[in-house]
């Protein structure tokens, strides 16, 4: 999914919320556990990432430190891009606790921001 689409994807969440908003079915236990273990698995792919970028463009002779950048440059674009979708749906998430007058969603929004 490249950039693009994923806005296209947070946009379309965006407009279909009322429909998960003023639903009076709740949100399945399982599916909120999968929301959170791969949006924790995704950010820990994006730490260990960024985290060794520093080290390997210290490393890295003047020449290659631009190929360095292009090629983490889909990774920022990702985190960037993941932040956007995570605080949509943590939106949404937090407007059907409010609307429902409880607190089950909003905690696993919470955790993924």
């Amino acid at each position: 999914m490249n950039l693009g689409q994923l806005i296209e994807f947070a946009a379309i969440i965006s407009v279909h919320s009322p429909n998960l908003i003023e639903s009076t079915d709740s949100v399945p236990e399982a599916a909120l556990e999968r929301y959170l273990y791969w949006s924790e698995l995704r950010a820990a792919d994006w730490i260990t990432a960024l985290d060794a970028l520093p080290t390997e463009i210290a490393d890295a002779p003047g020449p290659q430190r631009p190929s360095i950048w292009n090629q983490a440059e889909p990774t920022v674009v990702d985190v960037f891009a993941g932040g956007l979708t995570s605080r949509v749906w943590g939106a949404v998430l937090t407007a059907c606790d409010r609307t429902r007058k409880s607190f089950t969603y909003e905690r696993t929004a919470r955790r993924v921001l």
